[in-house]
């Protein structure tokens, strides 16, 4: 399996092939379905060069033309105004993961029990969020984010003047976390304040990329909650 944050995919291969399916078939000009805007988020942490893609911060993502050659593929526009193009293949064919997305992993590990915590709360049956469906078993009960978790690690580094690319990290796994405990302190109390938590199904959260959020034929399958 191959993670892009809290997604899996069958293989890098078969991602790619995904990706190059989609931009083929997707029309030119803006992306505005969130799940695929969350998805590009942490494709772009792979690249090589990611501070560099990113610079002052991602506003938006676009599919455009190739300007050489025939093809379409992403561009990101800076919240400066700034545009700048990425490949896919390059993020995906990286040799090690940046910085920045060994950060955000690490982020995300830290809040876990905070999900953990919010999916004991709740008291079956529950409806899910994103279709109104009654759930009834623990088995079919996910956890998701209704604010896109990338948003509210952009959000709290801007706030707090974090330089994720900078952020050291130590172990691997479930165990990653940051060397800089008092950041993860931070983030965590963040994350409690602005993280809107939310039920959904085993199934509508499966086909979230696909159906419920508009269509996006990236079938990314996020792991049980």
């Amino acid at each position: 399996m191959f993670q892009l944050g809290p997604y899996e995919y069958s293989s890098k291969e078969a991602l790619k092939a995904r990706l190059k399916s989609y931009l083929d078939s997707a029309s030119d000009g803006p992306i505005t379905n969130l799940v695929a805007i969350e998805k590009l988020q942490y494709l772009l942490l792979f690249h090589p060069r990611a501070s560099e893609k990113i610079g002052a911060g991602v506003a938006s993502f676009v599919i455009a033309r190739n300007e050489r050659g025939l093809g379409k593929g992403f561009k990101l526009i800076r919240v400066d105004g700034t545009e700048e193009r990425f490949s896919y293949k390059v993020c995906l064919d990286g040799q090690t993961p940046t910085n920045r997305s060994r950060a955000t992993e690490a982020l995300r590990f830290a809040v876990r029990p905070q999900l953990m915590a919010f999916r004991r709360s709740l008291t079956l049956p529950v409806a899910c969020a994103l279709t109104g469906e009654v759930i009834a078993k623990h088995a079919d009960l996910h956890i998701d984010h209704a604010i896109p978790f990338w948003r509210l690690v952009q959000t709290f580094c801007l706030g707090e003047g974090v330089n994720l690319a900078a952020l050291k990290t130590v172990g691997s796994g479930e165990h990653l976390t940051l060397q800089d405990e008092a950041i993860v302190l931070r983030f965590q109390r963040f994350h409690q304040e602005h993280a809107h938590l939310q039920p959904t199904g085993k199934r509508a959260n499966l086909e979230k990329g696909g159906g419920y959020e508009g269509r996006f034929s990236l079938s990314l399958r996020p792991p049980p909650a």
